[in-house]
C-alpha cells in the first residue's frame, strides 16, 4: 500500500482511497466521509471541491455512501489528488 503521510494524516492515492472504501464496505465500517488534498513536498494543499463529508447538512444526501466515494474518487484520478478516508470510530481494533 502505498501511503504518504504529511501533517500527520495518512493519504492515500486514488487506487489506495477506492481500495480503503470497498475493504471498509466489506467490514461494515461506517464511511463518514473522505478528503483530498495536493501533497506537494512536507504541504498538503487541500481541495473541498474534491472531498465530501457525509455527515453534513451542507452536502447533498447520498444513499449509498460507498458506491457514491468510489465513483467520486475515481472521477478524480487525473488530478493527482490524494485522500483521506474519515470512518466512524466503532473501537473495535484492526
Amino acid at each position: 500500500m502505498k501511503v504518504i503521510v504529511c501533517g500527520g494524516i495518512a493519504w492515500l492515492s486514488v487506487e489506495e482511497a477506492i481500495r480503503a472504501v470497498e475493504n471498509a464496505n466489506s467490514a461494515g465500517a461506517p464511511i463518514l466521509g473522505f478528503d483530498a488534498a495536493l501533497i506537494e513536498g512536507d504541504r498538503t494543499r487541500p481541495s473541498l471541491e474534491d472531498s465530501w463529508d457525509y455527515t453534513s447538512s451542507a452536502y447533498p444526501r447520498v444513499d449509498d455512501r460507498y458506491a457514491h466515494a468510489i465513483e467520486f474518487i475515481r472521477a478524480r484520478s487525473k488530478k493527482a489528488l490524494s485522500f483521506d478516508i474519515v470512518l466512524a470510530d466503532t473501537g473495535e481494533k484492526p
